[in-house]
């Protein structure tokens, strides 16, 4: 007769399936994230083994320690989903910028609309004050500051790279982007609903960031010194 603990084994085993190194690696962590969304922190790695349907062992063999786990959970939240592309499909200038801006926003929302990536995102950060600082400066950085200069050459304001964003023109494209944001958090963390027609949604947004954005650039070239207007037009046929 087979003890509780052999009969356990035997489960683990025939749920147990081939796969190469960097496959298990891979799984364990996918399924760390989906436990850690749930529990944060108090995520075992009993748990994440039975997710998986391996023994511990297994689970520290690829994560030697429990914070070697959370650590690769944290590396996934932050920079597992980016793509270099976005930049180039942002300033990819032979493109009007209203249909890069929707472009952009049509692949970068489905890769956060997720639970997973929502809530392990605030387990991290309310455990961990650099992270969400380290992950909004890159998405100032490399996205917001990215439609901002393109925002720039659409409205044929001069580009010149010793003219930082003013705070006014960093705060609408946060406020653009934040209200994306905010839709997830109100799918994934309150559990109410979210827009049906989202592409209808991402187009509103963005016309009406760019309709604030030369209002706000125009008065910005009057005030400020470093802003001037160019002799053509902007990139997308329109003379301003």
């Amino acid at each position: 007769m087979r003890t509780k603990r052999q009969a356990s084994t035997a489960t683990v085993s025939q749920r147990r399936i081939y796969r190469t190194g960097d496959e298990r690696a891979q799984e364990i962590l996918d399924a760390a994230l989906e436990l850690f969304a749930e529990h944060g922190f108090a995520t075992t790695v009993q748990a994440i083994a039975d997710r998986v349907g391996v023994t511990q062992p297994l689970i520290h063999r690829y994560f030697p320690t429990k914070a070697t786990l959370f650590g690769a959970i944290r590396d996934q939240l932050l920079q597992g989903h980016w793509n270099a592309q976005w930049r180039r499909m942002l300033t990819d200038r032979s493109r009007p910028l209203p249909d890069r801006l929707s472009e952009f926003y049509e692949a970068y929302l489905p890769i956060i609309y997720r639970r997973v990536w929502y809530r392990g995102f605030l387990h991290v950060a309310v455990h961990d004050d650099a992270f969400a600082q380290i992950y909004l400066k890159k998405v100032e950085r490399d996205l917001l500051g990215t439609m901002l200069q393109e925002t720039r050459h659409h409205l044929g304001l001069l580009e010149r790279s010793d003219v930082a964003f003013h705070e006014r023109e960093l705060e609408l494209a946060w406020g653009m982007h934040s209200t994306f944001v905010y839709i997830g958090m109100r799918k994934f963390i309150y559990n109410l609903p979210s827009p049906d027609d989202l592409a209808s949604v991402i187009r509103d947004q963005t016309v009406g960031y760019l309709l604030a954005a030369e209002r706000i650039m125009t008065e910005l070239v009057r005030r400020q010194p470093g802003f001037k207007r160019t002799q053509t037009g902007n990139a997308d046929g329109a003379v301003k």
